[in-house]
């Protein structure tokens, strides 16, 4: 398993010009960008890509890998599982 380190746990989203925020989210050290509100019923996200705030969903799915002392030490890149529902969590909204 290939595991994929996080360069920054907060992800800027938005224009630039307007409305620029960080929300809750990992900015993976191959540039795509995994969103807490983009997570499906299984807790696997989503990933995107883009630049400038702004991101496309590029159906590439990763989980959160571990280690012995339960701290997040990168992400993996997973399947989705056939048969299960693949739907988005419902969350409130993001604190900006």
């Amino acid at each position: 398993m290939k595991v994929i380190s996080t360069k920054a746990n907060k992800v800027p989203y938005g224009w630039p010009e307007s409305r620029r925020r960080y929300v809750s989210g990992y900015v993976l050290n191959n540039g795509l960008v995994l969103l807490e509100s983009e997570r499906d019923t299984e807790g696997k996200y989503r990933a995107g890509a883009g630049m400038d705030g702004m991101y496309l969903q590029t159906g590439r799915l990763f989980e959160p890998v571990h280690g012995a002392d339960g701290n997040l030490v990168g992400f993996s890149e997973c399947t989705p599982t056939p048969g299960t529902n693949r739907g988005m969590i419902e969350r409130g909204k993001e604190n900006g």
